[in-house]
């Protein structure tokens, strides 16, 4: 797994950025600018003061478990950080909110075909991690969501299948094909799977603590030998974490490409439980077998809470929903586990599953999701998903300006219906301008996503050899000058214009994003001459061996417009 992840950093650090000095125009001859222009160019100018209006998607249900629909913007009250803040749009959604969409209508993550109003595109992601389920329950939770999907797949909803092994492997990219989505879980129904291993070893240890108990009760077995078990458990603790982090990162960085997909972004989590603190059950199993002080330091070295609130904390910062289903079923209810083949103590039983579902019910509320929890039948859990797609209320409310990236403490009531069950993103991050373009060249870098008003251009050279085993690509990025907006300053016009690069590997290994701002002068006078040339920026990008998708972006720092474009290459 290390040399995994060293490859991983390598190839990040191999994307070496050289962008231009900043762009100055000069021309010779002058033409008159009206006096009255303030903006020339552009493609429409916003004020220095904006209003940013955030919009909460809230799921109401009443005591029996059934979708609110009949409540107004006057039955809610909102909070940002405990001060309460005036709802200035509002709209309730059902499915025959969605009935009117026809087929063909659906509009796919950055685009497509124009859907009704306030309608916005769906995107879903079924994300198996095949390192931390059992395979029998994996199978059987597969099978279920594959006979599920075709009831939510319908305009605008897209799926995309990914699976987890130490690495991702998008199995099916965004599609409303529902037969290329079963297609794609069939797969992953049959993939390698390695929890069964440690699952052996659990049960190991369980009977090596059993034997130790009863073979002398009164000497517990003697220190040498509970200190050799002691040492069993780090190492399965250390294993364990270290494979959490692993997958953890990986689904972080997955939530991170999610945010500049427009719409609504959620994610379906299937495995058999994530611990809160590693190895737990075995930790206390140990400690209260043999009483030899106390456990707490050992549970606090393996404590993952911290781990968990963070990885909520970026889904909620990209808007994405996490609905985690835990494949272990009805197994975590009982005294005893379906998956070992002799007893094992209740109390460790139980134990290891509440530590298991804890960080999913976690991320679930945090989110404004749901946990499937205790079922055989996950189709139940998913009916309640199904119908949070369809059905809910939008709730939008002005954000006060905080000058960049801030998180804010969200709290929605119905204070007539203090019985109704409220689901919503529990924070929200109001995004400066610049990590709002930054979220939508991931998104390009990942998923093909292009929006480009400005009508810029990308194009890759020639890529020349720069070591043996790196190649140096030059990359042009055009602009045409009558889209980026000037402001007159005296006999000058200025301007400026952002650039933002990344790269991406055929695997899913992508660069970090680099950014360098332009600044652009012209004389007021010569606009007329300059304003059907195309400005250009020019960078090279140090790469290995492989097939690359680079992705860009130009923000105009004036009118704040942006546009993205993607190309793609084989080095050398």
């Amino acid at each position: 797994m290390m040399t995994r992840y060293r490859t991983l950093v390598a190839l990040i650090w191999t994307f070496l950025l050289v962008l231009a000095a900043p762009v100055v125009l000069l021309a010779q001859d002058v033409r008159d600018v009206p006096d009255d222009q303030d903006v020339l160019g552009g493609m429409g100018f916003r004020d220095e003061v904006e209003v940013t209006v955030l919009n909460l998607e809230v799921y109401v249900r009443d005591a029996d478990g059934r979708s609110v629909t009949d409540l107004t913007a006057d039955d809610f009250r909102v909070f940002q950080d405990g001060q309460p803040r005036k709802i200035t749009n509002f709209a309730s959604y059902t499915e025959k909110s969605f009935a009117v969409i026809p087929e063909g209508g659906e509009s796919p993550p950055g685009g497509g075909a124009a859907l009704p109003p306030g309608i916005k595109p769906i995107s879903v992601v079924i994300w198996v991690d095949n390192e931390h389920t059992r395979p029998v329950e994996r199978s059987r939770v597969l099978s279920q969501i594959s006979r599920f999907v075709s009831s939510f797949m319908r305009p605008p909803v897209r799926v995309m299948v990914v699976g987890y092994q130490r690495s991702v492997k998008v199995e099916q990219p965004f599609t409303g094909d529902v037969r290329l989505v079963k297609d794609a879980l069939r797969r992953l129904r049959r993939a390698p799977a390695s929890f069964s291993e440690r699952d052996n070893r659990r049960r190991e240890i369980l009977r090596g603590l059993q034997n130790l108990r009863e073979r002398d009760p009164n000497v517990s077995g003697g220190p040498m030998a509970r200190m050799d078990l002691l040492s069993r458990i780090r190492s399965y603790a250390d294993e364990m974490s270290q494979s959490l982090d692993m997958a953890t990162g990986a689904l972080r960085q997955l939530i991170l490409s999610l945010s500049g997909l427009p719409g609504r972004k959620y994610l379906i989590h299937v495995s058999s439980g994530l611990p809160a603190v590693t190895a737990r059950d075995l930790f206390e199993a140990h400690g209260n077998a043999f009483q030899r002080g106390s456990i707490l330091p050992m549970l606090s070295i393996y404590d993952r809470w911290s781990s968990w609130r963070s990885l909520a904390a970026s889904a909620n910062a990209q808007g994405v929903h996490m609905y985690m289903v835990d494949a272990s079923g009805l197994a975590s209810a009982g005294s005893a586990s379906a998956a070992y083949a002799s007893p094992v103590d209740p109390m460790t039983t139980a134990i290891y599953f509440n530590n298991r579902q804890q960080p999913l019910q976690l991320l679930a509320d945090t989110t404004g999701g749901e946990a499937i929890l205790n079922a055989n039948d996950v189709t139940v859990g998913l009916e309640r998903f199904r119908e949070d797609l369809f059905t809910y209320y939008s709730i939008g409310y002005v954000v006060g300006a905080a000058g960049g990236d801030t998180v804010h403490r969200v709290e929605v009531t119905v204070p007539a219906h203090p019985d109704y069950d409220l689901r919503y993103r529990r924070t929200v991050v109001e995004k400066s301008l610049a990590s709002q373009v930054q979220d939508r060249v991931l998104a390009a870098l990942a998923f093909g996503v292009e929006h480009n008003p400005m009508g810029i251009g990308v194009e890759l050279g020639a890529a020349s050899t720069a070591t043996e085993d790196r190649w140096l690509v030059p990359v042009t990025v055009t602009c045409p000058m009558s889209s980026l907006a000037l402001v007159p300053r005296g006999e000058e016009a200025v301007g400026n214009a952002t650039v933002f690069v990344a790269v991406r590997d055929r695997d899913g290994q992508q660069s970090d994003l680099q950014r360098q701002e332009h600044e652009v002068r012209i004389p007021v006078a010569d606009y007329n001459l300059l304003k059907d040339r195309h400005l250009t920026f020019t960078l090279d990008l140090l790469m290995v061996r492989g097939v690359f998708t680079v992705a860009v972006g130009v923000l105009d720092g004036v009118s704040h417009q942006a546009s993205y474009a993607v190309v793609r290459r084989t080095i050398p």
